[in-house]
């Protein structure tokens, strides 16, 4: 399997973090600011740009029972959302990973 690549969306939301991080104001912003709520959305919208999204066995296995065709592409709130059967998770958490980056020469 290819690894996908970034559209221009993600691209921006790179481009933007990087920028934002290289201010020391936003690298040492307080977890519960408005600012780092902020910082950890663009990190979501991030994962949430991507063309793609892979499932785990148990939600193959659950789309599979009910007969979704998995040939078709589907929209994101074909699924998820009130009163849907699945959720979107971040494979990895926005603040894990804004924390991670806060970490790192930029």
């Amino acid at each position: 399997m290819n690894e996908p690549s970034e559209n221009i969306g993600q691209q921006t939301l790179r481009d933007w973090l990087t920028a934002g991080l290289s201010l020391p104001e936003v690298r040492n912003l307080n977890v519960e600011s408005d600012a780092s709520y902020l910082v950890n959305n663009m990190i979501a919208k991030y994962t949430l740009a991507a063309p793609f999204y892979e499932i785990s066995n148990g939600a193959l296995h659950e789309l599979q029972k009910l007969q979704v065709d998995l040939s078709e592409r589907h929209t994101r709130g074909k699924f998820y959302g009130k009163d849907k059967p699945f959720i979107y998770e971040h494979p990895v958490p926005a603040g894990i990973t804004r924390n991670e980056l806060f970490r790192t020469d930029l």
